[in-house]
């Protein structure tokens, strides 16, 4: 089972332009489905009512909006979900009501790949007697299974023709942060419109914004704001459209779900602990319970050590001594081979040390003593000043201990490197 806390089990729909018949799946996620046993139950908003069925393998097949006209409800459209044996969603219908019954409106068809990423869907209209071939879609993902491009053709009558292509940008996190939207002019790709999202602390959602290129400038059209309740689970977006300076609120949508334990994918945590990447997003424990790593946070582990990121004071260390015990920080390396982490080791790169922070062979890599503004970029045959520099320097450390063997072993080097420089003996140089 995934750990990802965005299910896509259920989809949310981006309601382009042309509103209902031309919807578009848009993989944002309401965080539930099996992986945590919450399932949508109603969706409303200031026009009408979704409603949401569920199969017995616990995965949306009907979903049936209804209008609000005065105090009632009345049917307006559905839409029914049929599935392949891997849990793929192969077709999905709309019907609408003629007031007496549902009649058909389209019918898209989608094809997945070995992974379960849709790479088609092909949408067909029914005419009154048969479906014809109405708009294609065909998508493209990057490595980590997100959407990286969608485009769009129409059917002109013998062949498919481009309309709209949709590409999508991951930030660091791999999330969505940018979806900007080309229409086809009969030769080039010219970019229209631009979607952009923002999440909160918990990665989850917070803001959609919707722009258009008018001019050669963005110009804020519309808005989104995603809310959450405590376990993670999408309960309300209000929408926005921006009238001169101000956003004005055209729409808000609330949404319930019920909980199925009869649907959880029950996989026990391992230990218990509220942050470890053993224990799965949203599973029950021994006693029942839900268990949720990090408080919904997919929990990281960027050094494979099987500790995750969030306990981890060391995270990008695969070596560290012990948990919060860094060998080498970032460097998580003993570069010189010696047992010593680099973070421990005032001689990191000097394998023939007298002991961990007093260099030996000479080796000026220790700056336990302050030393190292006084070697940096001089002239290393201007040894004589440089010596008398490090002495008014380390004057009062005395004239033993560690300051003395850091002092010996840079006169050493230098008087290594003149020799080396010029071609003579340290005897004869001397």
């Amino acid at each position: 089972m995934s750990i990802r806390f965005y299910s896509i089990f259920v989809l949310t729909f981006l309601f382009i332009s042309e509103g209902w018949a031309n919807t578009t799946f848009d993989e944002i996620s309401l965080g539930t489905g099996p992986e945590c046993g919450y399932f949508l139950d109603k969706k409303e908003a200031i026009n009408g009512i979704d409603t949401y069925t569920y199969d017995a393998n616990c995965r949306e097949s009907i979903n049936l909006y209804q209008k609000k006209v005065g105090a009632n409800l009345v049917n307006d459209k559905r839409f029914l979900h049929t599935y392949d044996s891997n849990g793929n969603l192969t077709d999905r219908y709309r019907e609408d009501w003629n007031g007496s019954t549902w009649v058909n409106k389209y019918h898209y068809i989608n094809t997945f790949n070995a992974n379960g990423e849709r790479l088609t869907s092909t949408r067909l209209d029914w005419t009154g007697s048969t479906w014809i071939n109405s708009e294609l879609y065909t998508y493209t993902y990057y490595p980590n299974g997100e959407l990286q491009e969608r485009i769009l053709q129409d059917w002109n009558g013998s062949a498919w023709v481009n309309d709209t292509r949709y590409t999508y940008t991951l930030d660091i996190n791999g999330m969505r942060s940018l979806n900007e939207i080309y229409d086809w002019n009969g030769s080039a790709w010219i970019l229209t419109e631009r979607y952009t999202y923002t999440y909160n602390a918990m990665m989850q959602l917070n803001q959609r914004l919707y722009q258009r290129l008018i001019s050669g400038v963005w110009t804020d059209r519309s808005r989104t704001d995603f809310f959450y309740d405590s376990n993670g689970l999408l309960i309300t977006e209000v929408e926005y459209d921006k009238v001169g300076n101000n956003w004005v609120n055209v729409d808000t949508t609330e949404y319930s779900y019920f909980y199925n334990n009869n649907c959880i994918l029950k996989s026990a945590c391992d230990d218990g602990n509220p942050c470890t990447v053993l224990d799965s997003i949203y599973t029950l424990k021994s006693d029942n319970s839900i268990c949720k790593p990090c408080a919904g946070i997919v929990s990281t582990d960027s050094d494979g050590d099987g500790t995750a990121d969030c306990i981890d004071g060391c995270p990008t260390d695969a070596a560290k001594i012990a948990l919060g015990v860094c060998g080498c920080g970032v460097a998580d390396t003993d570069s010189d081979g010696d047992g010593t982490a680099d973070c421990h080791d005032g001689c990191p790169n000097d394998p023939a040390k007298v002991a961990p922070g007093v260099c030996g062979c000479g080796t000026a890599d220790s700056d336990s003593d302050g030393l190292s503004d006084l070697l940096i970029g001089r002239d290393p045959l201007d040894q004589v000043v440089i010596s008398r520099e490090i002495a008014a320097r380390a004057w009062w450390y005395g004239p033993e201990g560690v300051a003395s063997f850091a002092r010996s072993a840079i006169d050493i080097a230098l008087w290594d490197l003149r020799g080396k420089v010029s071609g003579q003996s340290l005897v004869t140089m001397l």
